[in-house]
């Protein structure tokens, strides 16, 4: 594969990424959201 990672990939790998990118990214996006959030990021200064 590119950059010399293994190619194809071990189908456990495989798997856990399937089942972990989703889980990442909604993880993610809350707190990237909350950290746009002014109240979220310092209530304390208001």
């Amino acid at each position: 594969g590119p950059e010399g990672l293994p190619d194809p990939l071990p189908p456990a790998v495989r798997t856990a990424l399937a089942a972990g990118t989703p889980l990442l990214q909604q993880v993610t996006a809350r707190v990237i959201g909350r950290g746009l959030r002014p109240e979220s990021v310092a209530p304390e200064l208001r």
